[in-house]
């Protein structure tokens, strides 16, 4: 059991998703980032929630260098969508070897 949750939805419809590791850690950003939105979409998904809900997204890596190839990510994952704010911010580690991590807020 982890202590957190993957996902909170609120009362008012507000949901928080926690952070999203790649499943491949040896991955370069931009196809750890892809597989961070799949995960995000999983958990979406399980709620019945689409992705087209997400507000805003924070962006954690490791490497702010491969920005365009995260972007690219980003770019595919909200492809006709409006995109969603974003912060982004280099750390000088993430958990399990990481090199980035995305975590999500919407409303319904």
């Amino acid at each position: 059991m982890t202590p957190y949750s993957a996902i909170r939805v609120s009362p008012s419809g507000a949901f928080y998703v926690s952070g999203q590791l790649p499943s491949d850690f040896d991955a370069a950003p931009g196809e750890q980032a892809a597989s961070c939105f799949q995960a995000i979409e999983k958990v979406l998904s399980e709620r019945g929630i689409d992705r087209s809900k997400i507000l805003k997204t924070t962006l954690l890596t490791t490497d702010l260098s491969a920005l365009s190839d995260i972007n690219e990510a980003y770019l595919a994952y909200f492809e006709g969508l409006e995109m969603p704010a974003r912060s982004a911010f280099e750390v000088t580690a993430l958990a399990r070897g990481a090199r980035v991590e995305i975590d999500a807020y919407g409303e319904l």
